[in-house]
Order: C-alpha cells, then structure tokens, then sequence
C-alpha cells in the first residue's frame, strides 16, 4: 500500500506480461500437439468435454471477488483475526461444495448407460476418465483460488502472478510431453490434475510464509456456514461468470449441430483472434486496484482520465495485435494446424473486429467492477451472452462456424458497446461522449495502420513484413495516442508512468491531476 501508483503499474505489468506469455504458450503450443496426438476429430471431442465441465467454474458464484474484496479491507484495517475468520469461512465453504460435487460426478460416470452429449451412444471409458479427473482438477481450484486471492487482497499480486506462472510454465512442459507420446485423452486428463496439486503447493507455502493472516487457516462446517452468508454479496460476480462460460463454451455445444470439425475449426480461429485479450489483460491486473482507490477517495476526475486512458491504450493494442494477426494467419495458421483444418479469413475478420471492440468496452467495466457497481452490469452482460446463443442457433445452419462469429459480434455491439459507458456514467460520474469519443477515434487511428499492413502485404509478400510492421506501429503510436487522449493528456500520461521518456517531448506545463498517489 505504501508503494507508487507507478511502482505499483510497472511491478503489475511486469508480472502480467509475463501471465499473458503463459497464456499465449498454453494456447498456441499445445494446439499442434492436440491434432498431432487425436487428429481433428478427436480434439474436436476434447473440446466438447472440456466445454461441458467448464461450467462447473460457476460454482465459485463469484466467491473469489467478492471474498477478496472482503480480505482487503480488513487489511486495510490490520485486522489480522478478522483477516483469517473471513479466509477460513471462504475456503471452507468451497471445498465442501468442491468435495460434494465431485462425489456426485464419480457417481455419475459409474452408471452404464449415460450418454455423450450429441451423440446415440454411451460414454466410452476414455471419455469417462476424461470428466472425472477434469471435473476434480477444476473442483480443486476453487478452494484453492480463494486462498490465492490473498496476494492481491494484500498488495502481492505481482509476486502471486510470478509464482503461480512460474508453474503454470513448468506444467506446460509436462502437458507438451504427454501429448507428445500420444497418449490418450483419459491418461492426459490425468497428469491435468497432478498439475493441479503441484501448482497448490508452493502457493500455499508462499501465502503461509509472507501473509501473517494466511497461517493456522481451519476447515470446518462451523467456518463454511459462516461462509453462507458471503453468497449474497457474490451473486451478481457470479452472473459475470456465467455470463462468461456461456459466451465461450455455449457456442461450440451450437456448434455440434454441424460437426466436431467445426468446432475445432471455431475454436482455433477464436483462440488466435483470443491474443488480442491478453492487451486488455495486460492492463486489468494492476490496474483493478487502482481504480478502487480512486473510487474509495472519492476522485472522480483521475478516474475518469484512466478509464479514458486505458480504454485508448487497449484499443490500439488490441487494433495493431488484430493488423498482425490478420497478416501473418494465412501462413502460421497451416503450420500450426499441421494442415489438418483450412484457413477462413471471413471468420478470423470477424472475431478480430469483435475483439477490437471488446478492448474498449471491456475496458470502461474494469471500473463499474472494481467500484462494486456492477449490478446491472452483471444482468447486461448476462442478456449479451444469451443473446449471442440465439444469434448462433439461427445463424449456425446457413453460415456455421462464421454464423456464430456474427452472432458474437453483433451481440456485443447491441448489448454491450453502446451501454456500458452510460452505466459507467451513471454511477461514476464519468461523462459518456468523452468514452464514445474515446473508442471512435482509436478507431480511427488505426487506419493508418490498416493501410500499411494491405501496401506491405502487396510490395513484401514475405516474413520481413513483420518488422516492416513493427517499426511503422512503433514509429505511429505516439502521434495515435495524441489523437485519440489529445496531447496533453497523452503527455500527462507519460509522467505519471515514464518521466526519463516524456522529458524528451515537448513541455506543456504541469499536470491539473494526478494518479501517483
């Protein structure tokens, strides 16, 4: 807490730039690995399982945000004992819905006759195995992430990020051998849940050795009543999630309609287009915190100028990711596939325009969340998933795999895009227009973009178009980011995060605001 704003965005960057590096790797790598060990068909089915048992990720009911929020004050407040009553009653609580639940899926997958989704037949063994020990792996992290929160409830979300990426990086290279050997769906689900004991472990040790108020936690029935009463608050964090697994899971079970080619086909294409979120989500981690200090101080200009900043700076990240993608797809794409699904640019034109907007609107609800005002928030982005689910079930038999992506894109724009700055408005004294006008000229500003990547695509059809790119975007950004913040909020900006930088550009006087505190 004693720490900069400064200190604090650039340790949280750091930390969340090398989350995103995990992630990519995770996302990427083991793709080829997937259609190499099963072919396409056989991961295709992989995703339909995986897709089913990501549900059970709402059981949380919104448990880690709202216990979190919980644990920081109280350590705002240095009460230590409060600290451990609110974790134990959390943890509690979730590995007895954890332990009850798992029971129930053992139960299940012993009786003889139970069918796979979308087919005529029982489930194999293999099949079995597969939601037995994905289920477990998912059910433990639960508890587990509740107690985890308490790095970012204390002001460690940096040193909990390098840690729990550090074994997230080792478990990348356990799963990379086991499809590496071929072997089967249900030995893989396997080692997926002896990761998950080997990353709680040094979590847990860490938390124990540098939070005071992480040791002697108890489990009990006593502990997990009083952790009942928590659930009000949680519900609407709750929505947010199931929000989120219908949006991403919803659309592949649509897409069993056609075939499990098209959903890995769907799928691949989202996970490629899916890059552009790690901008976004570069920024949220170190950010969230910052704007609750604003909100608790009652500062509602600065919160306002990072909103606005934020929101420009997804937004042209995510626009210069999406021109790069959109160039270099059509060469990595085959390659990464291993030629076992074919390149559908109308698809990967969608779901990166659908991304791009994502970066700004997603961007201005970090703040309605992280100010726990994010009730209405919580239903609209509830009526934007379901909406997107109808989209795809009447779009999916003429269009498929592209049907859905529509769908997607035109769902986020009616329910999402054109409302959620009004929200934010709303309850947080932000003005709207400057949001709109915000997301309108990043926009804008990518054109030039745009007509860089198509004249280079044309006159250096080879790999030496990406460092062509890279030095046109670098050489842009700054004069983007003037016209999309202005030049002296961009300025402004630069003093806050980098000084020995802005020193450099032309003076234009001090700064009205300021977020260093």
């Amino acid at each position: 807490m004693n720490a900069t704003f400064t200190q604090r965005l650039w340790r949280g960057l750091a930390s969340s730039a090398f989350a995103q590096i995990v992630g990519a790797l995770n996302a990427i790598l083991l793709v080829p690995l997937f259609l190499r060990a099963w072919g396409a068909i056989g991961y295709g089915r992989w995703l339909l399982l995986t897709a089913m048992i990501s549900y059970l990720s709402l059981l949380d009911l919104g448990g880690q945000s709202y216990i979190g929020n919980l644990l920081a004050v109280e350590y705002v407040k240095q009460d230590e004992a409060q600290f451990r009553r609110i974790l134990s009653a959390g943890v509690s609580f979730f590995t007895f819905i954890s332990l009850g639940v798992c029971l129930i899926i053992v139960f299940l997958m012993t009786l003889p006759k139970l069918p796979f989704l979308g087919f005529d037949r029982p489930m194999s063994l293999d099949e079995r195995l597969v939601i037995t020990f994905m289920s477990t792996s998912l059910l433990i992290s639960m508890p587990a992430g509740v107690y985890a929160t308490a790095y970012r409830s204390t002001g460690l979300y940096a040193r909990g990020t390098f840690i729990g990426n550090t074994m997230r990086m080792f478990c990348l290279g356990i799963s990379a051998g086991l499809l590496w050997v071929e072997v089967s769906p249900g030995i893989y689900a396997a080692g997926v849940l002896g990761q998950s004991f080997l990353t709680a472990v040094p979590v847990i040790w860490d938390l124990q050795h540098q939070i005071p108020g992480c040791r002697r936690i108890a489990i009990s029935f006593t502990y997990a009543k009083e952790g009942v009463a928590h659930l009000s608050g949680s519900l609407y964090f709750w929505l947010i999630a199931l929000a989120g697994a219908i949006s991403q899971q919803g659309v592949l079970l649509v897409l069993t309609a056609i075939s499990p080619v098209a959903v890995a086909l769907f799928a691949t294409h989202r996970t490629v287009a899916g890059l552009l979120r790690y901008i976004s989500t570069l920024l949220q981690g170190p950010l969230w915190p910052e704007f609750s200090f604003l909100w608790a101080g009652k500062r509602y200009m600065d919160m306002e100028r990072l909103v606005v900043t934020s929101t420009g700076l997804a937004m042209l990240g995510s626009g210069v990711a999406a021109i790069t993608v959109y160039i270099f797809f059509p060469y990595i794409y085959p390659i990464w596939t291993g030629k076992e699904l074919v390149v559908h640019m109308p698809l990967l034109t969608v779901l990166l325009l659908q991304g791009v907007l994502a970066a700004g609107w997603s961007t201005v609800s970090w703040s309605l969340m992280a100010s726990n005002q994010h009730r209405q928030l919580a239903i609209l982005t509830l009526v934007n998933s379901v909406v997107m689910i109808f989209g795809a079930a009447l779009l999916v038999h003429r269009w498929e795999a592209l049907g859905v992506g529509i769908a997607g894109l035109l769902s986020d724009i009616a329910c999402s895009l054109l409302i959620i700055p009004i929200l934010a408005s709303k309850y947080l004294q932000i003005s709207a227009p400057r949001v709109f006008r915000t997301i309108l000229f990043s926009l804008f500003g990518l054109m030039p973009f745009v007509v860089i990547a198509v004249l280079l695509s044309i006159y250096l059809k080879s790999w030496l178009a990406l460092p062509a790119f890279g030095l046109c975007a670098l050489l842009l950004t700054y004069p983007t980011e003037m016209l999309i913040l202005g030049r002296h909020e961009t300025k402004r900006f630069l003093n806050e995060i980098c000084p020995s930088v802005s020193k450099y550009l032309p003076d234009i006087g001090p700064s009205k605001v300021s977020i260093r505190k």
